[in-house]
């Protein structure tokens, strides 16, 4: 997604079989329905990074933190910082989520890249009602993972919770599972998403995320439920949108002991912690 991409638009809809659809190619804050370009600081605050103002405006370059602050936007500080594993690192994706809640006034959402360390991302143990195998992080030591993470006020991390009805958000300490934004700074804490169906494993490892063409063929070997609906890609995502379908292959995935827990180190929290950066390295 290119710098000043215009979200304002409805668009055509997300084919799952592109799913986790596009997200941003560098740093952005999501505004006025355009995603902004946001120029990192190394070694320096986020907020202090700096948003390049749309083609064509007469606006100047200001701060992250001016930024909110000009638009009316909660504060980093008043933001909680989530790391997204699937479509949530698309902003065209929450673009939409937000669309359909009541947080669709005033969506101005940051998104940074950053590495996590210890944390892999794999496929759900469950099929979504879009008819793809949506990701889902898990424990993976000495991993690093290259992840995009938003900050989210109030109002849509509420939306974005209950945008997620399959999976819990999962309080994550950095001393557990390291997460670094590109300006090198450490975060002491953050948010992900954990599938509560599991992962798919195969022959006892959680298998990688991968496209879902390529999944649905590796699943086709080993379940019948997969393998009979036959067609392409696009013909078995579209029968797996029948709840009875996807809850068969849910079923078949457990019976067949393809299923294994995520084993990260990290708790469910009803009471989540603002944005907290441990130190600029």
């Amino acid at each position: 997604m290119t710098d000043g991409a215009d979200l304002s638009a409805p668009g055509a809809p997300l084919k799952p079989v592109d799913y986790p659809w596009a997200s941003a190619l560098r740093s952005g804050v999501m505004t006025g329905g355009r995603l902004l370009a946001l120029e990192l600081q190394a070694g320096r605050p986020v907020g202090e990074s700096l948003v390049e103002p749309a083609p064509g405006s007469s606006l100047a370059t200001v701060t992250l933190d001016r930024h909110l602050s000009n638009n009316n936007a909660s504060s980093l500080g008043e933001r909680y910082l989530v790391v997204a594993v699937g479509s949530n690192a698309s902003p065209e994706v929450m673009r939409r989520k937000f669309a359909r809640s009541a947080a669709r006034e005033n969506v101005v959402v940051p998104f940074v890249r950053g590495t996590v360390a210890g944390i892999g991302v794999g496929h759900s143990g469950h099929c979504s009602a879009g008819g793809y195998i949506a990701a889902t992080p898990f424990a993976a030591p000495g991993v690093s993972t290259v992840l995009w993470a938003s900050w989210f006020d109030d109002a849509q991390l509420a939306a974005l919770d209950q945008s997620e009805p399959n999976y819990r958000r999962l309080r994550i300490e950095s001393r557990d599972h390291m997460f670094t934004l590109d300006n090198g700074e450490v975060l002491s804490n953050y948010y992900i998403y954990e599938s509560v169906h599991g992962l798919v494993s195969l022959d006892g490892t959680v298998l990688p995320i991968m496209s879902q063409a390529d999944l649905f063929a590796v699943l086709a070997l080993r379940l019948p439920e997969i393998a009979r609906l036959g067609g392409d890609v696009a013909m078995v995502a579209d029968q797996l949108k029948a709840s009875a379908v996807a809850e068969a292959v849910r079923v078949a995935l457990l019976a067949a002991h393809m299923i294994l827990p995520s084993g990260i180190l990290g708790r469910p929290d009803a009471h989540p912690r603002a944005y907290a950066p441990l130190v600029p390295r």
